[in-house]
């Protein structure tokens, strides 16, 4: 079985041994189906179903099969083996790993976190190989940490770059991985021209090593390279990016992977930008139904992502009601899910949560969603004096202009005003957008309009509410 083929095998008639057994001779774990008990399988190699296999296995067996769950996309297989892995030796630090990477590609971050963190403080190098894992490591706690909080990750990542400058070897892939997110601090500092030439630094340097275009590390750094294009507004040069990282993971993985259905959602937000809005709702879909499958549960970080792209997509359709729908869905998750649930995440439900309650006319509700929102994200960016926190708080003094505050409403709105006029300057659209209308005075004053606003990333925070 090829790392690109997932299969179900029914196991009606099997008792628990004979279920057992064939786990243990082919490589696959029970997993709780709807109505049934399913075997899902990854890459182990198949052996005689009736063999006593437990004679044969190690802990690098089980390491080895969570491994290839992993690159199958399957973490619910990867989790079991990499538990049954740590359990035949509690002070292998690789099978701590891989059992950090299985619960990191199964969305949970905490626990995931916490291994890896034992395991780094576990492990001790003397030899190139050693720091090679011990790189491996750090890179490892670093992406998971970078998932749940970016800035958290910052000591993980200064201690990965610092070992590789001191490694006297020649580059891996893995060293494309620290580059990688240094770029994305880069993106999160706003620096999106550094983080740009050091993503097509990535490229370049994985294409050399690894003698073709055509492998999924290079489709990842594609991926990242569209983003920053995207928040650049070379749309076009971002989706032809995102087309060529589709087709290599698509190729690798098939259809049914966790990796396909991230570049199906990166592909939707550039198909949303282009007002192809039933595009980018057939491919969020898509994206949606093959995490649930995937994961075997809706509570997973990129599935709130899924929701709450696709709750945008159906506002601006007009599907206020749906949109309402997906967007409670994807807060309970957020609330819920560690990794899941950061300021900035959070205060983007929010926010776009805000535009919908406020086109149903529930003036109420978006006044308290916008309250929650404007906290959040002023803790995000550690002060009330940025662009994102400004147009926010000008959505907010709309709000409550329309349902009678005039006067904080205005405050609210001077306030965002001169904040956007200094930071972003004078004529920039958004500014100009708040100058239109500010209110002189009390009389003046008018109702609810939310306005335009774009993240680091150039996503449509709030868009003007269509009419129902």
């Amino acid at each position: 079985m090829t790392s690109r083929e997932q299969q179900t095998i029914p196991c009606s008639g099997c008792g628990r041994f004979a279920a057992r057994m064939l786990c243990s001779a082919h490589g696959v774990s029970p997993v709780r189906g709807v109505g049934t008990s399913l075997l899902r399988t990854n890459t182990v190699p198949s052996r005689n179903a009736s063999f006593p296999c437990e004679k044969l296995v190690s802990e690098r067996r089980w390491i080895d099969a969570a491994r290839g769950a992993i690159a199958s996309g399957d973490p619910l297989v990867a989790i079991h083996w990499a538990q049954r892995a740590l359990t035949e030796d509690r002070s292998s630090v690789d099978a701590a790993r891989t059992l950090g990477l299985a619960l990191a590609n199964g969305g949970q971050l905490g626990r995931a976190r916490e291994i890896l963190r034992e395991a780094l403080a576990q492990h001790r190098y003397a030899t190139d190989g050693e720091l090679d894992e011990h790189i491996a490591l750090v890179d490892d706690l670093a992406d998971v940490i970078r998932s749940m909080d970016i800035s958290g990750a910052r000591p993980q990542l200064e201690e990965a770059l610092t070992l590789l400058d001191d490694r006297d070897v020649e580059p891996s892939p893995g060293d494309a991985t620290v580059l990688r997110w240094q770029a994305q601090y880069l993106v999160a500092e706003g620096n999106l021209i550094g983080a740009r030439t050091k993503l097509e630094e990535v490229s370049s340097l994985l294409t050399r090593m690894l003698g073709t275009e055509e492998d999924p590390r290079v489709a990842s750094s594609l991926r990242d390279l569209a983003r920053v294009l995207f928040a650049q507004g070379d749309v076009p040069r971002a989706r032809e990016l995102l087309d060529q990282a589709l087709r290599i993971e698509t190729k690798a993985y098939g259809d049914e992977h966790p990796r396909v259905a991230t570049s199906l959602r990166e592909f939707a937000r550039v198909l949303f930008a282009q007002s192809d809005l039933p595009g980018a709702r057939e491919l969020l879909e898509r994206a949606l139904d093959i995490q649930l499958r995937v994961y075997g549960t809706e509570e997973h970080p990129g599935v709130a992502d899924s929701l709450h792209q696709l709750a945008r997509v159906l506002f601006a359709q007009g599907d206020l009601s749906k949109a309402h729908q997906l967007l409670e869905r994807e807060l309970r998750i957020r609330m819920k899910v560690e990794g899941a649930n950061t300021p900035k995440d959070i205060s983007a439900s929010l926010a776009s949560l805000s535009m919908v309650l406020l086109s149903q006319g529930n003036l109420a509700g978006a006044r308290e969603a916008l309250e929650r929102a404007v906290p959040l994200l002023e803790r995000v960016h550690g002060t009330a004096e940025h662009p994102e926190v400004a147009a926010m708080e000008g959505n907010l003094g709309s709000v409550l202009l329309a349902l009678g505050e005039t006067e904080r409403g205005i405050a609210l709105r001077r306030r965002a005003y001169e904040t956007l006029r200094v930071q972003l300057g004078p004529d920039h659209p958004v500014t100009r957008d708040m100058a239109r209308r500010l209110p002189r005075a009390v009389g003046q004053a008018d109702a609810a309009e939310p306005h335009d606003v774009e993240d680091a990333h150039g996503t449509r925070k709030a868009r003007n509410a269509p009419r129902s």
